[in-house]
C-alpha cells in the first residue's frame, strides 16, 4: 500500500500544478500547509480545497496503470463574521458554505510510480491496520461516492462551474437562504451582521417557536433528549437578545420532576432487596455522583449541562 505522505507528494506534484494554471490567472494563490487554493472576494473567502479520498489508490487492469484518486471542493468562508461573533459572544461560531465535491484521477505507469516515489514509499499492512482500513472505507465508502471525471474535464468545466458557484453566492442573503435547516443560528447572525435586522427579528422569532416546537415534541416522544433542546433553546436566547430588542424566555424551568411511583422491586441478593418508594425526572440534569447510606436512602449530585 501506499503511505499517505506520499499520497499527498503525488497530487501536490502532478495535480496542484495542473490547477493551479487555471486557478492562479483567477487571482488565486495555493496554500500548501492547508492544502487549499484562496482569493478573497470582500469580505468572502473563496477556497478550492484539494484531497483525497480513503481509498486514494486503485489500479487499472485494462490499461496496466495505477490510478490516484484525488478530490475538488468549494468553499465560501467570512473571517470578518467569525471574527465578530467572537468579539461579541466571545466564543467561536463557525460558518462555511460548500459545494459539491468532484473526484478525478491521475494515471501511472507502476515503474514510473516507484521512481518517483522510492521503495520506502510503500507499505505491507499489518492484520490490525488493514482492518481498520476496512472497517473505515465501510463507515466512509456511501459519503465517498464522488462522480469521477477526467482531468481534463476537471480543468475545463468544473472548476469553472466552482468559480461561478462561488462567485454568485457571495452575498449574505443568497447564503442565508440556502441554509439547511430553519433554526441555523450561524446563518440568522448572518443577517444581524450584513445589517439586515428586521429581516434577523423575523426569522429569530421563527426560529424561537421551532426551539419550543423540538421540545414539546421531545417530551411526548422521546424525554431523553429534551435536555439537549433546552441547552439550545437557551443558547439560541443568550444570543438573540444581545443582537436584537426582543427578549426570549425559556419556559422549561430546570426542576427535577416527581413521576408517579411503580413500586419496583430489584432484588441484589437474598439480603438486600431494593424497594422503590420515589420516582423521579432526572432527564434534564446529568448525574456528578451519589450516595448510598446503611439504611438504602440515596443522594444525588446533580449538574444541569
Amino acid at each position: 500500500m501506499l503511505k499517505e505522505t506520499s499520497i499527498q507528494k503525488l497530487i501536490y506534484e502532478n495535480a496542484v500544478p495542473e490547477l493551479d494554471i487555471v486557478l492562479k490567472p483567477q487571482g488565486f494563490k495555493y496554500i500548501k500547509s492547508k492544502s487549499y487554493f484562496v482569493k478573497q472576494n470582500g469580505i468572502f473567502q473563496h477556497i478550492i480545497h484539494v484531497s483525497h479520498p480513503t481509498s486514494a489508490l486503485d489500479y487499472d487492469e485494462s490499461r496496466d496503470l495505477t490510478i490516484v484518486k484525488f478530490t475538488i471542493s468549494g468553499a465560501i468562508k467570512i473571517p470578518d463574521f467569525e471574527k465578530w461573533c467572537f468579539e461579541k459572544f466571545n466564543e467561536q461560531i463557525w460558518y462555511c458554505y460548500d459545494t459539491q465535491t468532484i473526484a478525478s484521477t491521475i494515471d501511472f505507469e507502476i515503474d514510473e510510480l516507484y521512481d518517483s516515489l522510492g521503495e520506502d514509499s510503500f507499505y505491507t499492512p499489518t492484520p490490525s491496520r488493514e482492518f481498520k482500513r476496512k472497517v473505515t472505507l465501510y463507515y466512509v465508502g456511501n459519503s465517498e461516492n464522488y462522480a469521477t471525471v477526467s482531468l481534463g474535464e476537471l480543468l475545463n468545466k468544473q472548476i469553472p462551474l466552482f468559480l461561478t458557484e462561488l462567485e454568485e453566492m457571495s452575498d449574505l442573503i443568497k447564503l442565508f437562504e440556502a441554509r439547511e435547516y430553519s433554526t441555523s443560528l450561524s446563518h440568522i447572525l448572518l443577517l444581524v451582521f450584513g445589517g439586515y435586522t428586521d429581516l434577523a427579528k423575523e426569522h429569530f422569532d421563527k426560529a424561537y417557536q421551532e426551539h419550543l416546537n423540538y421540545i414539546e415534541n421531545d417530551l411526548k416522544v422521546n424525554p431523553r433528549s429534551v435536555r439537549d433542546n433546552i441547552k439550545n433553546l437557551e443558547k439560541f436566547i443568550k444570543v438573540a437578545q444581545k443582537v436584537i430588542s426582543t427578549s426570549y424566555l425559556n419556559p422549561y424551568g430546570k426542576t427535577v420532576k416527581i413521576l408517579p411511583n411503580q413500586n419496583g422491586v430489584f432484588k441484589f441478593s437474598e439480603k438486600t432487596i431494593f424497594k422503590e418508594s420515589l420516582r423521579i425526572d432526572v432527564s434534564q440534569f446529568e448525574i456528578n455522583s451519589y450516595y448510598i447510606n446503611s439504611i438504602g436512602e440515596i443522594l444525588l449530585d446533580l449538574f444541569f449541562c
